[in-house]
């Protein structure tokens, strides 16, 4: 057993902090200098403006909302580096950088060209070796399943049957446009990827160049839209440069299956699963079953390389879905205890509270930096949490029999790593005796709750006889240490 830990404390796909950077509205030093960059009908507005929904315009085929531009770029984020690091960020992922007519960049004109509003590839080798040099791992979201209708490559196609491109996209008169469309969005012709010819190019090309150019993995958009077969070419490709390079796909399906072809996924089910377990929609005894069998068929390795969210640029803010803190809490701190990566989308951790697309992509809150703020506050605890207890970055789960509370064991190799969460999701206390099916952890032990960091209980042989306020999560340290130089466990030696 302990080789597996040892592996997996080798592995710096496990255990991280991943914060995503909707790159428009992160930060730039002087966004009003590229006001050139934004012509009609794009448009560039104040830092302290808000998002608002626009509607569809009839000149280019997007909404007014997607033309909209704050100024963010990757100078910008260079810049603020060490505001990551001094929350305890380890791995950046950045929204698309890519050419493109949007603001927010999921509609690529040229893979191997920035987008000039973000900068130049100078900009990004750039931040690539200051990443480097704080010790912080660089994603790049790779939309691979469509393109822009503005593309160079899409325009020729579209207009001369005998383009050399012509084979890179779909045209057919059943289509709603003459063309395959993502979700017949007509900003976005898909790409024809049964077509080997594009498949090379995006896995060598685009995948292969940039992870040569230093970036640590790449996070998939519209994942399951590119199939398991693709989906395997494309993580073997990957791999062929680095070995422990990470893909990550935005998987909305169940993850079983999935996970046999790319190295992990963004949790999107389980967000909802935390979701409407804070809610009181899913009672406890059928969450924990729910749990239970996702992580049983995801595969804990699998689930120890994923990202754990409960925010990000598609989905409303977790304050929006969740408007009570004792929900907000909740929800929060059953996320950490979670085996995967714990995922921040930017300003999440000052409790940024938007609804739907757009308003769940307001620039970055700077002027609030440096005040003092309970969402902030809140958010470094979890990740010191997080940074200083191995079996939450690493460790096996374990569920607990209960009937009416979330419970379950984080474990590592070493038994006084050992941590047990227990949740209540409902509106009432719960009182329940859970036994604790572990053989390394000696009866009649001190818990601590480290949430709190308060003593909540002694053991009772092998049991935990508790009372759980309302919505309310403890994780629980055993305290095994020594009684004036004496130790029961002197002989427990790990495996």
């Amino acid at each position: 057993m302990s080789k597996i830990f040892t592996q997996r404390d080798a592995d710096w796909r496990m255990g991280r902090i991943v914060y995503q950077i909707f790159v428009d509205r992160f930060f730039s030093v002087d966004p009003l200098s590229k006001q050139s960059l934004y012509p009609a009908p794009k448009h560039l507005l104040p830092w302290s403006s808000s998002p608002e929904r626009g509607k569809k315009l009839t000149e280019v085929p997007h909404y007014a909302h997607e033309l909209d531009f704050w100024g963010g770029d990757l100078h910008g984020i260079k810049e603020k580096l060490s505001y990551l690091t001094d929350l305890g960020i380890d791995t950046l992922y950045l929204t698309p950088i890519f050419s493109a007519y949007s603001n927010h960049k999921y509609d690529t004109m040229d893979y191997r060209t920035i987008s000039p509003e973000f900068g130049t590839m100078d900009d990004l080798k750039a931040l690539i070796q200051a990443t480097k040099e704080k010790n912080i791992a660089m994603i790049l979201d790779g939309v691979f399943n469509h393109m822009s209708f503005h593309s160079p490559w899409f325009q020729d196609a579209l207009k001369n049957p005998n383009s050399p491109y012509r084979s890179w996209f779909v045209f057919r008169e059943n289509f709603r446009f003459p063309y395959r469309a993502w979700h017949n969005a007509p900003s976005l012709p898909e790409l024809h990827l049964e077509n080997p010819e594009v498949r090379h190019y995006l896995w060598t090309d685009v995948v292969q160049y940039y992870l040569n150019l230093g970036i640590a993995g790449w996070r998939l958009d519209t994942a399951i839209e590119l199939g398991f077969r693709y989906l395997q070419e494309l993580t073997e490709s990957a791999h062929a440069v680095k070995k422990d390079t990470v893909i990550i796909g935005e998987i909305n399906n169940y993850p079983a299956s999935w996970t046999s072809v790319i190295d992990g996924t963004i949790q999107l089910p389980l967000r909802d699963w935390l979701i409407q377990t804070a809610k009181g929609n899913i009672p406890a005894s059928l969450a924990q079953a729910q749990l239970n069998r996702y992580i049983s068929d995801t595969g804990i390795e699998a689930m120890l390389k994923s990202w754990i969210l409960l925010e990000n640029h598609d989905h409303p803010r977790v304050r929006f879905d969740l408007n009570n803190l004792p929900s907000y809490h909740f929800a929060k701190y059953l996320s950490l205890t979670l085996p995967g990566n714990l995922h921040l989308y930017q300003g999440e951790e000052w409790g940024l509270n938007g609804g739907q697309d757009p308003l769940n992509r307001e620039p970055f809150p700077w002027h609030r930096v440096g005040q003092k703020d309970p969402y902030y506050s809140l958010h470094q605890h979890m990740i010191s949490l997080r940074k200083n207890h191995r079996a939450l970055r690493i460790g096996d789960y374990t569920a607990m029999p209960s009937s009416q509370l979330l419970a379950f064991l984080r474990t590592t190799n070493l038994h006084q790593e050992t941590l047990i969460v227990i949740a209540n999701p409902s509106k009432k206390p719960v009182t329940e005796w859970l036994m604790i099916p572990d053989s390394k952890l000696r009866s009649h032990l001190p818990f601590v709750d480290l949430i709190t960091g308060k003593k909540i209980l002694d053991s009772w042989g092998t049991y935990l006889p508790l009372t759980v306020p309302p919505q309310t999560v403890y994780i629980l340290q055993p305290q095994q240490n020594t009684v004036d130089g004496y130790s029961p466990t002197k002989y427990y030696f790990e495996d």
